[in-house]
């Protein structure tokens, strides 16, 4: 059971150490339990808020801003001109007339032209480059969401298939780790302590497995990656 008070803590102590040293594991791992069971409700709660933001837009004006651009404008102009060219304006065929190259090209399907542009632009907003797709599996190998919650980890970035960050307080002093990924599908690892405008690499280690990176952490931050 955790300490009621410290001056409870003191009394045990000093007439029964060992049950103390028990009672202080214990109440370390609540303490940790609780603070990660509080990230998480954060967490959720952030996701939550944006999912409110979102429904709170305005997609009818926001479509309405866009068709009247004057690009959206030229767009329908020329469309509608090959349509009347075609003599195939207004008469209901539920075809589209297709662009490719930035050229009209022919007809096809409504659902076939309007997905392919959907797809593309959702294609376009979610790509990653080479480096941030590596940085997403390393972070993924250190136990994504549950190691940040575990290690406080934040301030992320990635270049030259490298992945930072900072960390919470721990006991090795660590406060930001370099992890890059080497050419032999192995990788290197920098334990970085930063105090002000002063910086040194503590440990740096070559050669990891990915299946080794939890426990290399926990070796030279103190902190554990799960429960």
């Amino acid at each position: 059971m955790p300490f009621k008070s410290e001056k409870q803590r003191k009394w045990m102590w000093a007439n029964d150490p060992k049950m103390a040293a028990k009672w202080e594991k214990k109440e370390k791992k609540m303490k940790r339990e609780m603070k990660v069971r509080e990230l998480i409700k954060k967490m959720v709660r952030e996701e939550l808020a944006g999912l409110d933001e979102a429904a709170k837009r305005d997609y009818k004006a926001e479509y309405k801003k866009f068709q009247s651009s004057d690009k959206s404008k030229k767009y329908r102009a020329e469309l509608n001109k090959y349509n009347r060219q075609k003599g195939t304006y207004g008469n209901g065929d539920g075809k589209d007339a297709s662009h490719k190259g930035g050229k009209i090209v022919g007809f096809e399907k409504e659902s076939v032209n309007r997905g392919r542009a959907e797809k593309s632009r959702l294609k376009k907003e979610g790509k990653l480059t080479e480096s941030q797709q590596v940085a997403k599996t390393i972070l993924q190998q250190l136990g994504g969401n549950k190691f940040i919650a575990m290690t406080g980890a934040k301030n992320f970035g990635s270049s030259k298939n490298s992945l930072q960050f900072k960390i919470g307080k721990n006991s090795k002093s660590i406060s930001h780790i370099i992890i890059t990924l080497k050419s032999s599908d192995l990788y290197d690892v920098e334990f970085i302590r930063m105090r002000g405008t002063s910086r040194k690499v503590v440990k740096k280690l070559k050669g990891v497995y990915a299946d080794m990176l939890q426990k290399i952490f926990t070796k030279y931050t103190g902190m554990n990656t799960r429960l």
